[in-house]
């Protein structure tokens, strides 16, 4: 699926999916065209850390409980 399609699904924006993969908390796998591609596994995590920073958790403990989650 494409960035649209993976805000959508997990209720993360598109703007703040990229600010993630910047971070190195999530990364898509890119197509031929270097466009990102989001598998469902993406989309949970997406949304594993939308709930975390609903809980007030900072990115610092985000990124160290989706290490010990993968």
């Amino acid at each position: 699926m494409n960035i649209g399609e993976a805000a959508a699904a997990s209720g993360v924006s598109a703007k703040m999916i990229r600010h993630y993969e910047t971070l190195g908390l999530i990364m898509p796998l890119r197509r031929a065209n270097n466009y990102r591609s989001y598998t469902d596994q993406n989309v949970a995590v997406l949304r594993f850390i939308r709930h975390a920073r609903d809980l007030a958790f900072p990115l610092s403990e985000v990124k160290r409980l989706l290490a010990l989650w993968q």
